[in-house]
């Protein structure tokens, strides 16, 4: 009676250590899934941040190129009317 208890606990105590086993590579594979998924969301903040300071950048350059057009729009007046004041005089 006693062999077979003993080996009834031995048998508890091996699938007990093959559901720990199971439970620690688990833990592992959603370890691993989380670091993954951690470095995913970081490039895609990164992108995020990316696209954020060129789209920063276009809208300056949009701001610029309004600026010289209106300053080249004012100039390019100015040469007309220089010009038709240079007709007028002669």
């Amino acid at each position: 009676m006693a062999m077979e208890k003993f080996e009834s606990v031995c048998e508890e105590l091996s699938s007990a250590l093959k559901r720990e086993e199971t439970a620690q590579q688990l833990l592992v594979e959603q370890g691993r899934q989380v670091d993954e998924m951690a470095t995913r969301l970081d490039a895609f903040s990164y992108e995020g941040r990316e696209k954020e300071h060129t789209l920063s950048e276009a809208i300056q350059v949009g701001r610029h190129l309004v600026i010289w057009k209106s300053f080249i729009s004012r100039l390019y007046s100015e040469v007309l009317l220089s010009s038709y004041l240079c007709l007028v005089i002669s």
